[in-house]
């Protein structure tokens, strides 16, 4: 089995086809009645948090299909603007939510109950409570309804225009690795980025100069990308802390569902024990044959320890390795990575034009997720696709759940892809015969 890609049709025919054109057809008449709604009425409301629903439901759809589309190929003209677009169609959206936000939000506790009791028309609308309850907690911190429009509006060209800026560049650089004899090779930054996990020193040390020399040429538009995205957050900031100071780590920490002093203690643990991941580095070190770890070696598996080959995985192999150990949990984790594999929904295979990274997504009219890597064959490659795996079994036991329910915080993301890749860890070192082969599990664990 060679690495795969993607069969996507299962969502759309295309960003041509009628299908994907009917469903922004859709989201735009759901957004028009929304707009034609009473906000200071508990029927417009309640009417307006069902019909952003379905829009919400059907916009992240769209977003995802164009989103996966522009990952594999970054020159993907079609896709690029299809992501502009509906950059616009969710701001729209939040625009037109705004007043009924706002609503919700500062009214009064009967009214926020009597929003939630629902209606004979919407059904109930209980399994909005937590959401908006968090709303109510940042009301000191609203704009008026036109502030929050404009803001919504402006985000389309300012920090959603700088991420797909930044995405573009990366999907479309090449990197030149120039050899020993004086050739060159020519690769896109997500293959050259992933020889850095790779066991050949020297091809590491090439790659790792070659994609520094690279994103050098763009290091001026990087700056100002960064730049902007922190000036235009403190801008707003301070324009949300005329009733209530706003930190300029409070959204983060919102959206993490934590308290900062849980973030304070995170950060001094890490602190006072960081002796221990130092020598980790020095002991990782000593086997790649150097007194310091070396930038390139930093991703690199462990070195092979006396004539043994360096050791690689095709994609079958970390499929099976993978399934075996989520089966060691639960049989419906192993069945869930046969499913993703026979449909198709996992894209590993190398493209010059792919973008940096891996990810899960998720379409979610038909609750499927998608994984998204490139594969190098390294058991670095293993853990990522484990971790991916784990996100996406984490959105498929949630497929039966509401639209409005399935948001979570990345601490709690992490937390389930970190167990995936925990799940497959603990797998390999329980049936590791050779100190060498317990020795290159701890050392992915360290190397993380």
């Amino acid at each position: 089995m060679t690495a795969p890609s993607w069969d996507l049709s299962f969502a759309y025919s295309g960003l041509s086809g009628e299908d994907y054109a009917a469903d922004i057809a859709k989201v735009k008449a759901l957004i028009a009645q929304i707009t034609e709604l009473a906000p200071t009425d508990i029927t417009g409301c309640q009417q307006a948090l069902s019909l952003s629903e379905q829009a919400g439901m059907l916009t992240h759809n769209l977003s995802t299909y164009a989103y996966c589309l522009a990952s594999v190929d970054a020159k993907n003209q079609e896709a690029a603007l299809a992501q502009s677009k509906l950059s616009s169609l969710w701001s729209e959206l939040t625009q037109a939510n705004k007043p009924f936000t706002s609503q919700v939000s500062t009214g009064t506790d009967d009214f926020f109950e009597s929003v939630l009791a629902g209606s004979d028309d919407v059904g109930p609308l209980e399994r909005f409570r937590f959401l908006k309850t968090i709303e109510r907690e940042k009301k000191d911190t609203l704009l008026s309804v036109e502030e929050e429009q404009l803001l919504s509006a402006m985000n389309v060209d300012g920090p959603n225009a700088w991420g797909s800026l930044y995405n573009k560049i990366t999907g479309s650089m090449t990197v030149r690795l120039t050899r020993s004899d004086g050739t060159e090779e020519t690769l896109g930054l997500s293959q050259a980025a992933s020889i850095l996990r790779k066991p050949d020193a020297t091809r590491r040390e090439l790659a790792w100069k070659a994609i520094n020399d690279a994103m050098r040429t763009h290091q001026v538009s990087f700056a100002a990308i960064l730049n902007a995205l922190s000036g235009s957050r403190l801008t707003e900031y301070k324009k949300r802390s005329k009733k209530k100071p706003v930190h300029f780590l409070d959204p983060a920490l919102s959206d993490s569902r934590i308290m900062r002093e849980t973030l304070d203690i995170m950060m001094h643990v890490a602190k006072e024990n960081r002796h221990i991941g130092q020598q980790a580095g020095l002991a990782m070190a000593k086997l790649h044959g150097t007194d310091t770890l070396k930038p390139w070696d930093e991703l690199a598996s462990m070195p092979t320890l006396g004539n043994s080959e360096p050791e690689t995985y095709s994609f079958e192999q970390a499929i099976a390795i993978i399934k075996k150990a989520f089966a060691g949990v639960d049989s419906e984790m192993a069945d869930f990575v046969d499913m993703m594999v026979e449909n198709n929904l996992i894209d590993a295979a190398p493209q010059s034009n792919k973008r940096l990274g891996a990810y899960c997504a998720l379409l979610f009219k038909t609750r499927t997720p998608v994984v998204f890597i490139t594969w190098g064959g390294s058991m670095s490659n293993v853990i990522t696709l484990a971790h991916e795996l784990g996100h996406a079994f984490h959105n498929w036991v949630m497929r039966d759940m509401p639209y409005s329910q399935t948001g979570f915080p990345n601490t709690l993301a992490e937390t389930a892809s970190i167990i995936a890749e925990n799940i497959v860890r603990d797998a390999l070192l329980a049936e590791a015969k050779q100190e060498s082969d317990k020795l290159k599990m701890l050392w992915e664990e360290a190397r993380v």
